[in-house]
């Protein structure tokens, strides 16, 4: 529908402009939550950031999307509308065929993808090892 193409043109957009900008928000709060995020990852378990409207989920997950690359750590990011899978590792090239989509990112070469997915076909991605799942509750 018109509707969903357009909103999957923004979101696409959005994603692509978080990349390309030299401003990006870090929130002293980040400084707090950061280390308890990692410890947990570190400890292979799934970690949700919750909250009411407003107090900055969307922006976390995007500095967290390029935190992830800037570390060069396979992540998916899922805003609702649409996954974009980002990895530079041989294996998940080859495996969800990514080997001809390619993209500069923090200074690197990234293989990507992107699709719209189920919320199981999303959850498949936990399964395996190295890939970090990033929600954006925003667009639900």
């Amino acid at each position: 529908s018109p509707t969903t193409e357009s909103r999957y043109m923004v979101a696409t957009q959005r994603l692509n402009e978080s990349f390309w900008t030299e401003r990006i928000v870090e929130r002293q709060c980040y400084g707090h939550l950061l280390p308890i995020l990692e410890a947990k990852l570190d400890e292979g378990l799934n970690v949700s950031v919750g909250g009411t409207p407003g107090i900055g989920k969307t922006i976390f997950g995007l500095f967290l999307l390029r935190r992830f690359v800037q570390r060069k750590q396979s992540v998916v990011y899922w805003n609702g509308i649409q996954a974009t899978f980002f990895t530079q590792n041989e294996k998940y090239i080859k495996l969800f065929g990514l080997d001809q989509q390619t993209q500069e990112l923090c200074g690197e070469t990234w293989h990507w993808g992107a699709w719209k997915p189920t919320l199981e076909a999303l959850s498949e991605f936990l399964l395996f090892d190295g890939i970090f799942v990033i929600h954006d509750p925003a667009e639900d």
